[in-house]
């Protein structure tokens, strides 16, 4: 159950930097590839606001969801 007055946000990655990221994982590259579909048609579905993360950094990352968050009263 999510609150009506929520607001999701969704972090993606492309697939290549996904599996940058996990490198550790043991987890198969499909699986990766499978999850960022999910998570994208969860997004969507939650009408979440996505920040992409591949071309972001950190900082920018922040500032983004900051702004976003912001709103919120």
């Amino acid at each position: 159950m999510i609150p009506k007055d929520a607001l999701p946000i969704h972090m993606a990655a492309d697939r290549k930097d996904a599996l940058k990221r996990r490198e550790c994982d043991i987890l198969p590259a499909a699986f990766i590839k499978y999850q960022l579909k999910q998570y994208l048609i969860l997004a969507k579905k939650l009408n979440a606001i996505t920040v992409e993360t591949s071309n972001t950094n950190i900082e920018e990352a922040n500032r983004i969801m900051q702004m976003y968050t912001s709103t919120i009263t």
